[in-house]
């Protein structure tokens, strides 16, 4: 199931999607204007929650992009194809740009003493700040997505999709950020626990599982075990699996450190609070 995306129709979708992101980012803004009023910070919540709720968007486009590939395209692992794949990879390049510019504008408004700085000093520090996002979003933009769309012999597909179904992650990673921005982590805390749970248990299974399930069925397809695959394919395959497998392995490293934190803040917090329950006790019964 294959039609070929022209030049026109490709930069066509390019131009849509930078038009797209931007719009329905600055929609939500203007939704969560009124909402978020009785915010201190109502300005920072407006641009940090709408730019989550844009990447939520994107997230969920790109995983059921990924899906529709791998249905389609799981007879023969390498050579079918599916139009979905390029379409979305032009359609979804100008994201990664897009969500550079919208972190440093929420970046920007977070800090009360960048608001009045040029933007030259605002992006130096976000740059500071944020380097290890930047340099993802980049690669992701002028390596991976061009290799995508003009490397790949229009072979793998399958394994495209697998890679945009990683993307099912991110919306448990934006509305954990959305829950903290607008203080939702303390008022519905076992909410928190839930996202907090699932974040780890999909970015797990589609960031980190996922790379040895490819190897796996494509092994699988060709009457291999998984240890036999690698020396079979071509050694940038296996370097471009390996550096982005073990930068989704730091961040889950980072991800289970967050997690870590808030567990111990928790249980201080509950043994803090049994503490003054006992000397409240203790006082009256004196």
């Amino acid at each position: 199931m294959y039609n070929d995306i022209s030049v026109k129709m490709g930069l066509l979708l390019a131009c849509v999607g930078s038009a797209f992101f931007p719009i329905v980012y600055f929609s939500f803004r203007q939704l969560l204007q009124k909402p978020t009023a009785n915010f201190t910070d109502s300005k920072a919540v407006v641009s940090v929650v709408a730019m989550r709720l844009t990447s939520i968007l994107q997230a969920l486009m790109s995983s059921c992009a990924g899906f529709i590939a791998i249905y389609y395209c799981r007879k023969d692992l390498v050579n079918d194809r599916h139009w979905i794949i390029d379409a979305y990879t032009h359609f979804g390049l100008p994201y990664m740009l897009y969500d550079i510019i919208a972190m440093c504008e929420a970046f920007r408004q977070e800090d009360q003493k960048l608001l009045k700085s040029p933007y030259s000093k605002v992006a130096l520090e976000f740059l500071k700040a944020n380097w290890l996002m930047v340099l993802h979003h980049l690669g992701l933009a002028f390596i991976c997505l061009p290799i995508l769309l003009f490397f790949r012999n229009d072979k793998g597909a399958f394994f495209i999709g697998c890679m945009f179904a990683t993307e099912l992650s991110t919306p448990f990673v934006s509305f954990r950020a959305v829950m903290r921005k607008i203080k939702w982590d303390k008022k519905h805390p076992s909410l928190y626990l839930f996202v907090s749970l699932m974040l780890l248990f999909t970015f797990f299974v589609f960031r980190i599982l996922n790379f040895p399930f490819m190897y796996w069925i494509y092994g699988r397809s060709v009457g291999l075990s998984v240890w036999q695959v690698p020396p079979t394919l071509a050694p940038k395959c296996n370097i471009i699996s390996g550096l982005i497998f073990l930068f989704q392995c730091w961040w889950f490293y980072l991800i289970l450190q967050a997690g870590s934190r808030m567990l111990t803040k928790r249980a201080a917090g509950k043994s803090s609070s049994v503490d003054s329950m006992n000397n409240g006790s203790s006082h009256k019964s004196n």
